[in-house]
């Protein structure tokens, strides 16, 4: 097996998905060993949990701030 994945550093969910992705495809090849797919998959998988709590966070700040700002929240219908 040769077992020779290269993660790069990965910032998005959709990143961290290609990457899932190639790791699915190595261990259905028999390039990789199931144990260590499993630990990979198990990382990215908190990574990806990680981000997607970050950007929640950012987007509360955000409403937050607009909130603070004007007392209220200015709803716009568009048509």
């Amino acid at each position: 097996m040769a077992d020779k994945l290269r993660i790069p550093k990965l910032k998005t969910a959709e990143e961290i998905n290609r990457v899932v992705r190639r790791v699915v495809r190595e261990l259905m090849k028999g390039d990789m060993d199931p144990k260590r797919a499993n630990a990979i998959v198990y990382a990215l998988k908190l990574a990806k949990e990680l981000i997607e709590v970050g950007e929640l966070e950012e987007r509360i700040r955000r409403l937050e701030e607009i909130v603070n700002t004007n007392g209220r929240i200015n709803y716009e219908v568009k048509n």
